[in-house]
């Protein structure tokens, strides 16, 4: 029944991956322009890789 519990030590979580492997192989700027979906699609699309169609863009909470 807990079978997943004992296989969740084997399992790499948000934050440990995070730590582990994003923070420690890449730079701060490359992580900064990835976490921003607009800026991060702009800069793809300069580099002529496919992204898909932005279908609406909502500034703030109240949209």
């Amino acid at each position: 029944m807990l079978s997943w519990l004992a296989q969740s030590r084997t399992l790499l979580g948000m934050n440990a991956r995070n730590l582990d492997y994003v923070r420690r192989y890449n730079h701060a700027r490359g992580r900064r322009l990835a976490d921003q979906k607009l800026r991060c699609k702009v800069a793809l699309k300069k580099n002529s890789l496919p992204v898909s169609r932005l279908i609406a863009k909502i500034g703030t909470s109240e949209e």
